[in-house]
């Protein structure tokens, strides 16, 4: 900040001269403008970096007034700066007849940098004879009318008249020697109209005198007087920031610092006559002062007002009228501060909070790092009349003991958290914490935008507080609009928080992918509702007159580039121009008298919802009516709704984003596009190497011609579907049916394989329909917005909803059905395959656990009867995280897979996952381990080495790092070992290894099969007969000293991997495992539940395909696929008799 004059210049000003109520008439003219009568020339120097307007003055046609309006912000706790006004420059500091001042010797730094700019840019062009800058440039021209608003030059709509960029501390034009010279500080505190007679005039008072005006309306003139602020309280407020000062000796500029005392000593004092003058001010709710609405108006005062020295005494919050209070007197003290002391009236806020930007209000201390803003009602009230005793501080001149103020300005908001029964008619009701919430309505809202600047701003703070799953939250917000032709955009964000709920919504990295509200205009695509927000629609049904339905489009924040980006620290309300008509009319449509001009008028909401809250299929959602309130022209309140015929209703899932239908309808997000499929469907779309003429996902869906009927009826259909009222049931009904019957065209198709001379079990097409159906789903039209940036469905859209509804029919994951097994009294046996995966490496891939699963399901194996699900190759369903890299969580083995794990009639026996291995191994795993390698998956998606799965409840859950296998001990072979291609099954072993962290990592024991498991013995022996039973490392594992295991010699060294390693074999092993561990813990007295996991062979070498040779031999792959089949039947089949032997 840069003082606004060289203070050297600066006379002492006469009290008549200075900002406040005029001596001669104070209770009805108030001065705004400080004056100063020069004795000498002086220069003027920008206060901020800003853009700069000049108009002739109406006094004197040699001068000039200029406005300059900040770019930023200040850099102390107090609003911004609206206007600096300097009135009385020299015009020919800035014009010439009609054109710019030439530069020479004796020019102003803005005046020498402009010639020289422009001098360079015709040369950098090549183009010496372009027409040189006019008066324009500055936005002067006296042939506009004195009626334009000053904000019609700023938003450059008026043809050729454009503002002029100064740099703070630029020397901008002269004052004359002997003129009468005016500054003045308008800040952003009340949205007044400035035009341009009030900047041409010599000077500005604020005058309410006259019979003609109103009770009320000389009321609401008088707070127009907040919309300013005193220079000499002004520049006192940066007692602790500093300012800067600039002079010239000759042509020699020097620029200083001046703080703390020196400001008072070298730029207040003997210059302005309110150099000792604090002001108080303090607001209302909607931004006006404290008793504005009467609601705190006691016979015996409003405000008590005293200091540490004197006891408040009750008076009216006033200065000769006017709704601020100002003090001059010093204080006998010793301290570095003085100090004021207040109580305010309590009236109907019985919950009242006290918010103030400036925390060092609060100490007495000039050197503090105190960030408190706000003083809830626990701290208030003891009283039911008073507030308790409020000690605010400010500098003082520190000379002697009776202090004097350094002229400073204490600005307070008396804010109600509730409200009540009681609200007198002269103030506003408030029964939502979203009621009065948004900018007042305004017609400037109404306007064409076709110019860039299209956002508004309310300076007034408001308080939200409410309450969001049960927690309470409270902060300071700030309020605007951003609009366009169409449509406008409330909103109220948090600026000031106090208390948080803590529930926040996501974040997303890459802000330049955030598809936020798709408003015109230039200067819309800049705001943070575009930039900083994710918008997801959701989908409803509503009920009108049965059985009639509408369907409505409602908005909701998905995620916000915020910090906090606290979910009920953003409130957006979007309605469509022609409503917004509707509601700033809402008076003459009900043929009523007007809403006073001189107040607000405010939107409120009317609950309307339905009972229960629910649409024609379930959703929840909330609708409300609006309804406008604001003061008639005495005074009193008024609450009206449009005409039931025009009425604007608005919907909300959350009560945080409220959007009209025509609203929602209306928005076309810029990512909404043709769906691009992700890495794993992307693959399906290649020509494919053997039929160029066909995709990789039609090729394989073409092994199965049934399969491919299935596919194509579906997508037919689908496409039949229009973005219409019924589109979310019909395509749910379409889901349900088409995902199911997939699924057991891919059943019957391999089991029915299994039973010919020549096997040929294929798991493909089912993988690649799924693909194909999904990506067909997601570039339906109704679900064109239902996407995050990365294009994963939004969670908890209908598209969400929708792909879950396949994913479960198409995996059978909601349809796992033991009735059979119940009625003929067979163990209930869950196996899992998984889905084809390094399509990368080998696009023939198959998974032989995925053709077990299928093969198996349905059918009878001993005394077992099987059911089956097929497991997607993708972290963000096991751990819930769609982010690409790191994840940890639950997904889809705990919601599905773990509610089966019980001894009822709906549970499981036994569970069995089955993976797919390395060559010729066929493995019962026996340890499962939390750890992750991170290996990618068919998603391209990794996490992080060494990274954990899932969240433990440690410390009592450390002994569940690693987990055993509780299957039956038959499972694992006692013959001989035979693993020749020709042999009709293959062996399978009791994996134990597993892997410890080090450089390297360490295989314990280490070879990997090097012990089997010996019936008779029952323990281990040596997989070849005559090996020695001995493990050097000492951490062979017996039934009775398992924990040896991991302790002995190794207890500071990590699992890193389990029997089966650490991709997603081992999780769905541990998951799986951790689930049947905290199921055993909460029935002790039970017996504990079987579960593990099978590894079946790699059968596929690298670009084979299924009709391709096995390894080497004479057979190809279906042989040995079926063989693997069988393998994995008998070992069930076993173990199914065996339940009651388990390792």
């Amino acid at each position: 900040m840069h003082f606004f004059i060289d203070h050297n210049q600066l006379p002492n000003q006469t009290l008549a001269d200075s900002f406040g109520p005029e001596s001669n008439d104070p209770y009805n003219k108030f001065n705004i403008t400080t004056r100063f009568q020069l004795t000498g020339a002086a220069k003027a120097f920008a206060c901020q970096d800003s853009l700069m307007i000049i108009q002739q003055s109406i006094a004197d046609p040699t001068l000039v007034n200029v406005l300059l309006k900040p770019i930023e912000g200040l850099k102390i706790p107090f609003e911004r700066v609206k206007y600096f006004i300097y009135r009385g420059l020299l015009k020919d500091s800035f014009v010439n007849g009609t054109a710019i001042t030439p530069t020479s010797t004796s020019s102003s730094e803005l005046i020498s940098r402009l010639w020289v700019d422009w001098n360079a840019y015709k040369t950098k062009k090549n183009q010496p004879n372009l027409p040189d800058p006019t008066p324009q440039n500055f936005g002067f021209d006296n042939t506009l009318p004195g009626s334009l608003e000053i904000e019609n030059i700023f938003d450059n709509s008026q043809q050729n008249i454009r503002a002029f960029y100064v740099k703070e501390g630029e020397w901008i034009g002269n004052f004359g020697a002997s003129k009468k010279i005016g500054f003045e500080i308008a800040i952003c505190s009340k949205p007044i109209a400035f035009n341009l007679d009030y900047l041409r005039a010599e000077n500005y008072q604020i005058d309410v005198s006259g019979t003609s005006i109103t009770a009320f309306d000389r009321r609401v003139k008088k707070e127009n007087i907040l919309s300013f602020i005193d220079p000499s309280a002004f520049f006192g407020l940066h007692y602790y920031s500093g300012l800067d000062i600039s002079s010239y000796t000759g042509t020699t500029k020097t620029t200083t610092k001046k703080e703390k005392i020196a400001i008072y000593s070298d730029l207040l004092n003997n210059k302005f006559a309110t150099k000792n003058r604090v002001y108080l001010d303090i607001r209302s709710e909607t931004g006006f002062s404290y008793n504005f609405y009467q609601n705190y108006s006691d016979t015996s005062g409003n405000i008590k007002f005293g200091n540490s020295i004197t006891t408040p005494i009750a008076q009216n919050y006033e200065w000769s009228g006017w709704p601020i209070i100002a003090f001059d007197l010093p204080l006998l003290t010793n301290a570095e501060k003085n100090n004021i002391k207040i109580n305010l009236r309590i009236k109907d806020n019985i919950k009242p909070i006290l918010f103030f930007e400036d925390s060092s209000l609060l100490t007495a201390l000039i050197e503090n790092d105190l960030d408190i803003k706000f003083i809830d009602h626990t701290l208030l009230i003891n009283s039911t009349d008073w507030t308790n005793d409020l000690n605010f501080f400010f500098p003082n001149a520190g000379l002697g003991t009776n202090r004097n103020n350094i002229a400073y300005y204490i600005k307070l908001h008396y804010f109600k958290q509730e409200d009540t029964q009681g609200t007198p008619i002269t103030a506003l009701k408030k029964e939502k914490e979203f009621d009065n919430l948004f900018i007042p309505l305004s017609s400037s809202l109404l306007t064409q935008a076709s110019q860039s600047f299209t956002h508004v701003i309310n300076p007034d703070y408001k308080l939200i507080s409410g309450q969001f799953e049960s927690v309470k939250f409270s902060y300071v917000a700030e309020c605007g609009a951003y609009y366009d032709n169409n449509r406008v955009a409330f909103y109220s964000k948090m600026s000031f928080p106090n208390k948080t709920t803590g529930k926040v919504y996501s974040q997303i990295p890459d802000t330049g992918d955030l598809n936020g509200l798709n408003l015109e205009g230039v200067y819309n695509k800049m705001s943070f509702l575009s930039r900083d927000i994710k918008i997801s629609k959701v989908h409803i049904q509503e009920l009108l007159t049965p059985p009639s339905y509408q369907k409505v489009t409602i908005l909701k924040v998905s995620a916000y580039n915020s910090s906090p980006a606290s979910i009920e620290g953003l409130f957006i309300l979007g309605i469509h121009k022609d409503e917004l008509s509707v509601l700033n009319n809402v008076a003459s449509l009900n043929s009523v008298s007007e809403f006073s001009g001189k107040h607000p008028k405010l939107i409120i909401f009317e609950d309307v919802s339905p009972s229960p809250a629910i649409d024609k299929d379930g959703k929840p959602y909330k609708k409300y009516k609006l309804k406008v309130q604001g003061l008639d022209d005495n005074g009193q309140r008024i609450i009206l709704a449009p005409p039931s015929t025009q009425n604007v209703y608005v919907y909300s899932t959350n009560d945080f984003v409220f959007t009209s239908k025509a609203f929602a309808d209306a928005e076309n997000h810029a990512t909404i596009k043709t769906y691009i499929p992700n890495s794993e469907e992307k693959i399906g779309f290649e020509r494919n190497k053997v039929t160029p003429g066909k995709n990789n996902e039609d090729f394989y869906i073409d092994k199965n011609p049934n399969m491919k009927v299935e596919v194509d009826s579906f997508i037919a259909t689908l496409n039949t579907i229009n973005d219409d009222l019924n589109a979310y049931s019909s395509i749910k009904a379409l889901v349900q049916d088409s995902a199911k019957d997939i699924l057991i065209e891919s059943v019957n198709s391999i089991q029915l394989s299994l039973t010919t001379s020549n096997p040929t079990p294929d798991d493909r097409p089912l993988y690649w329909a799924r693909n194909k159906m999904q990506v067909a789903l997601k570039k339906h039209p109704y679900f064109s917005t239902q996407f995050d940036t990365s294009l994963n469905p939004t969670r908890g859209s209908d598209l969400d909803k929708i792909l879950s509804i396949f994913e479960e029919k198409s995996r059978n994951y909601s349809d796992v059905d033991f009735t059979y097994a119940n009625q003929n009294n067979l163990k209930k046996i869950l196996i899992t395959g998984f889905d084809p995966f390094q399509l990368e490496n080998n696009i023939n891939q198959s998974n032989p656990s995925g053709v077990c699963a299928m093969a198996l399901h349905g059918k009878t194996l001993g005394i077992g009867f099987v059911q089956s699900m097929i497991i997607p190759v993708r972290y963000r369903d096991f751990d819930g995280n769609y982010n690409p890299k790191v994840g940890v969580g639950n997904g889809i083995i705990e919601d599905y897979i773990a509610p089966l794990i019980g001894k009822g009639p709906n549970h499981a026996d036994v569970i069995i996952t089955i993976s797919q291995s390395g060559y010729g191994n066929y493995n019962i795993d026996r340890f499962a381990t939390i750890n992750r390698g991170g290996w990618s998956d068919n998603m391209g998606f990794t996490r992080p080495e060494n990274s954990n799965s899932v969240y433990l409840n440690l410390p009592k859950e450390k002994d569940l790092i690693w987990i055993e296998t509780t299957l039956p001990k038959a499972m694992v072979m006692n013959g001989g070992i035979n693993q020749q291609p020709d042999n009709w099954k293959h062996f399978v072993v009791y994996a134990q290894h597993y892997s410890v962290d080090g450089n390297p990592p360490s295989i314990i024991p280490e070879s990997l099969y090097e012990m089997r498991w010996d019936y008779g013995l029952d323990n281990f022996k040596p997989r070849n007969p005559g090996e020695i039973l001995i493990d050097t490392k000492k951490t062979l594992i017996d039934r009775n000293g398992q924990n040896n295991l991991l302790d002995s010699n190794n207890s500071k060294r990590r699992i890193i991997e389990g029997s089966g390693s650490n991709y997603l074999s081992n999780e769905i092993f541990y998951r799986v495992a951790l689930a049947r561990e905290r199921w055993n813990k909460k029935h002790p007295s039970l017996p504990k539940f079987p579960s593990g996991h099978f590894h079946v062979a790699f059968i596929q070498q690298p670009k084979r395909d299924l009709a391709e040779n096995y390894l080497e031999s004479s057979r190809n792959i279906y042989d040995e696929l079926t063989k693997l089949v069988l393998t994995v039947s008998e070992r069930i089949a076993i173990g199914s008799s065996n339940l009651n032997n388990l390792f």
